[in-house]
């Protein structure tokens, strides 16, 4: 069948495979592939699914995807072989983690979310397999749960840094592994006994003193190079998702010309002579001060100068104050939404905690927020 190249919501179910198709420019806002799989299947052991699973599960092969736009893309446990992703721009539905399968595969552009092999009940064959894959010239994803080191290949040294367990500069990540969250983030799943043992770090999504630090350990360096700085100040989480799975609402066109950030969303905010970046995008950063501080959201979305004075509720707020500020989706008597985990209200916590620091740091002066 053709595909229309552009459109809201995208919903295919079912299996068979799907050779040399060309499926270039498609502009979607959302894309779901749903397996076919029967309920009583499910109760199967793995061998016994096996035989069926290509009735049940998509397949595309030599198939070219190159400049897919589509904020929301969850392709279950579909399998692409030898495709193109060239120039893409696409959001992963970050209700789940990405348990499709990527074997011998290019891709460029920007890909948001969490690649994962983990045992995967919806898939017939039990485990994602990614490998053979060319992530060179990929921005965004986060790499777990047993994709293959070896044979995919990444930017190690350019945009990408590598960092293995056991590897150059190993010791060093561990030792400072308290003084910043994505290092406790690596160490910890990259533990002996885990499927993982390496985490991908990008340039244009990690702290410039993280980059500094992991680059001097993990690559060659200078004999007599001072050691740089590790700042206290927590990077994002890699698990970190930032765009909703309910039904988007954002102007494809705008997406498409590039005004629209899937991940990770930033609010840079300054106060004083200190300037840093919160892993939450301006909406969100309205809605928290709003909540803290009473401030008016209408004058925070033009990025005026806020009064100091205006900021001492979000000074004074306790953890309770603040774990109450936290959920900037939900209004007050509507239920949050469930793509809302823990992880999400934690991190979230966490970047007030640090804006409340920050003013605490310097109590007579101005909070901006800035540009992004």
């Amino acid at each position: 069948m053709e595909v229309p190249k552009r459109g809201k919501r995208l919903q295919v179910v079912g299996g068979g495979v799907v050779a040399g198709r060309d499926f270039t420019g498609l502009r979607w806002a959302a894309i779901e592939l749903q397996d076919s799989m029967p309920g009583w299947a499910r109760l199967l052991p793995v061998g016994a699914r096996r035989p069926m699973a290509d009735r049940w599960v998509i397949t595309f092969e030599d198939c070219n995807f190159s400049g897919l736009r589509c904020m929301g893309f969850d392709p279950g446990p579909a399998r692409f072989i030898r495709c193109r992703f060239d120039d893409v721009r696409v959001g992963f539905s970050p209700d789940a983690l990405v348990h499709a399968h990527f074997v011998d595969c290019v891709f460029s552009g920007e890909l948001h979310g969490n690649l994962s092999a983990q045992r995967n009940y919806r898939d017939p064959r039990g485990r994602a397999v990614i490998s053979g894959n060319d992530f060179r010239r990929l921005a965004g994803a986060s790499y777990m749960d047993g994709v293959d080191l070896e044979t995919n290949r990444w930017d190690h040294g350019g945009e990408h840094l590598v960092v293995r367990r056991g590897g150059p500069g190993w010791p060093s990540v561990t030792a400072r592994r308290e003084e910043h969250e994505q290092l406790r983030w690596l160490v910890d799943n990259t533990k002996p006994g885990t499927r993982q043992s390496f985490g991908v770090f990008e340039r244009q999504y990690t702290d410039l003193d993280l980059w500094a630090f992991l680059t001097y350990h993990v690559l060659a360096h200078a004999p007599g190079t001072p050691e740089p700085a590790l700042l206290p100040r927590p990077a994002p989480v890699p698990l970190m998702q930032t765009h909703e799975s309910r039904e988007p609402t954002l102007d494809m066109d705008a997406f498409e010309r590039g005004e629209v950030r899937l991940a990770p969303l930033t609010a840079r905010v300054q106060v004083g002579p200190e300037m840093v970046d919160l892993q939450v995008d301006h909406a969100q950063l309205v809605e928290l001060l709003s909540r803290t501080t009473g401030l008016d959201g209408a004058v925070l979305l033009e990025q005026e100068l806020v009064p100091s004075d205006r900021l001492d509720r979000l000074r004074r707020a306790s953890a309770d104050d603040i774990a109450r500020a936290s959920d900037p989706w939900s209004a007050p008597n509507e239920k949050a939404p469930d793509t809302l985990g823990p992880w999400q209200q934690d991190l979230i916590e966490q970047e007030l905690r640090t804006l409340q620091e920050l003013l605490r740091r310097h109590p007579d002066e101005p909070l901006t927020i800035l540009q992004p």
